[in-house]
């Protein structure tokens, strides 16, 4: 699971993606990956809400049952493996499940077996693609309440209610035309704790942005006396 939240905050250019990062490049800062100082209170299910991640197969939203309704959306695919880890900043008796398979991942972050936010991701989709799902949850929910433009980074919030849960959607440019999109549903204090809050967006996109420009900026082709030096 901290390998999504990772990813979507920008660190998919440190993780699985096939773009090569810096060495002195440093990590991207996040709530994610504070380790908790105190426990976090149960989060409240009885509170009503629409927000929900969409898919073909349906919806999953906060205080669904895992594995039975959660995977009945997102069902593992062949090739997976379960992945199971917590992000520091999310303390038991918490957990975390989730599948894993190369190009899509799918995680929750559950109470008594069920859901206290659910993170989907792929990777490396084109700017179609993102358009097409983000169509999907304006279609189910209306206009984002929140949106952050950056020029590699870019996330849209729902949260009609303040006190309600959070549907978030953030893509991240990794390589030219090449975007890892990331959708996240949670209860507040979860998606605070993660960092996929309209509060922290700015503040992550600023540093996600300085992280991959200097990557990239890392990336230009060689001169040829670069690279006639490097076959001396």
């Amino acid at each position: 699971m901290r390998r999504y939240i990772l990813l979507l905050l920008a660190l998919a250019v440190v993780g699985c993606s096939e773009a090569p990062v810096a060495q002195d490049t440093p990590d991207v800062h996040t709530p994610a990956s504070e380790k908790a100082k105190q426990a976090m209170a149960p989060p409240d299910f009885s509170h009503p809400s629409r927000l929900a991640l969409v898919r073909r197969q349906g919806q999953v939203a906060v205080g669904m049952t895992y594995p039975d309704e959660a995977l009945a959306v997102f069902a593992e695919p062949p090739g997976s493996y379960e992945k199971s880890e917590l992000p520091p900043s999310i303390p038991a008796p918490y957990e975390a499940r989730g599948w894993q398979r190369k190009g899509e991942g799918f995680g929750a972050i559950l109470y008594k077996g069920r859901i206290a936010a659910a993170v989907y991701q792929l990777e490396r989709v084109d700017e179609d693609r993102v358009q097409e799902i983000l169509h999907t949850h304006e279609q189910a929910f209306g206009q984002p309440t929140t949106a952050v433009d950056g020029k590699f980074v870019r996330f849209w919030f729902w949260r009609p209610d303040p006190s309600g849960p959070v549907l978030m959607l953030c893509a991240t440019e990794i390589q030219p035309k090449k975007l890892n999109l990331t959708l996240s549903v949670g209860t507040p204090q979860v998606m605070e704790a993660l960092g996929m809050t309209p509060e922290s967006a700015a503040g992550t996109k600023d540093s996600a942005e300085r992280l991959i420009s200097k990557q990239r900026s890392g990336l230009k082709p060689k001169t040829e006396n670069s690279s006639n030096q490097d076959g001396s």
